[in-house]
């Protein structure tokens, strides 16, 4: 018997809303993944060491002395780069580490464009140090490089091989589709020292700036007559901002899920009556 006009609509729907539900879910997939300090590579914290845990201040201890890229450019670049542009808000510094290097990548916001696997300039530095080496050789610089750079691609499924430090690429990272990178969601300060820069690094006042997200104004109120902690209210606004585009895809796929099973049923009654 033929499918009248009334099924050949409902299974386009059914058709149109299942490749929608894959369009919207498959970058869900890629988004980043949030890990703690305790789930790193041990290497990796060897050289990204806490100095207090509790508020999540840590210290990399790095070091040109002994490299083949310790020039006089390479260590006026990194002063640039760890002095003047890590407070400019037209610049980015970001700093990444895999298993095997600490990355320092930095250009103009302007330049860095984002692909479907990772970050790129088409101007700026890049400075790499070993982690996973010698101990005459952690923290070491391994190259560096003026110009155009990309960030290291990992694998697309699987945990992370790639740690972020959170400050201020986090919506870059997300809009990155095809790769898993992990963001140490308690390292909230990393403290650089090294052999190039003349001042030591005070440790009450961290070197890199963080730059928390923007959460909803609360007023405080005259604590006279405000009788609860008004800080609750930015803790829930996180959890729904965090959990909220999840439960979307979730739902769409719910959805779609139910429709299909209520269409093949249908079809299956249908015919058993012929």
């Amino acid at each position: 018997m033929l499918i009248t006009k009334n099924w050949c609509k409902r299974f386009l729907a059914l058709a149109f809303a299942l490749v929608l539900v894959l369009g919207l879910s498959v970058p869900s997939f890629a988004l980043v993944q949030e890990v703690n300090y305790s789930d790193l590579p041990s290497y990796l914290k060897s050289l990204v060491q806490p100095v207090s845990e509790e508020s999540g201040i840590y210290l990399a201890n790095l070091h040109f002395e002994g490299s083949a890229y310790n020039t006089s450019e390479n260590r006026d670049a990194w002063k640039m780069v760890m002095g003047e542009w890590l407070n400019d808000p037209d610049y980015q510094v970001i700093f990444t580490f895999s298993y095997s290097y600490f990355w320092v990548y930095a250009a103009p916001k302007d330049a860095i464009t984002v692909t479907s696997t990772n970050l790129t300039s088409s101007t700026g530095y890049m400075f790499s140090f070993y982690t996973a080496s010698t101990p005459q050789q952690m923290g070491q610089l391994f190259q560096a490089k003026s110009g155009p750079w990309s960030t290291v691609a990992t694998s697309a499924s699987g945990p992370p091989a790639q740690f972020y430090f959170d400050n201020g690429i986090r919506s870059s990272l997300q809009s990155i589709s095809s790769r898993t990178y992990g963001l140490v969601k308690d390292m909230s300060t990393i403290i650089i020292k090294d052999d190039v820069r003349d001042d030591e690094p005070d440790i009450s006042a961290p070197e890199v700036p963080v730059e928390p997200p923007k959460e909803p104004e609360v007023p405080a109120g005259d604590p006279e007559y405000v009788v609860y902690n008004t800080g609750l209210w930015l803790t829930f606004f996180r959890w729904v901002r965090r959990h909220i585009g999840n439960a979307v895809f979730v739902g769409f796929i719910v959805l779609a899920s139910v429709m299909g099973i209520y269409l093949i049923l249908r079809i299956i009654k249908h015919y058993s009556r012929q």
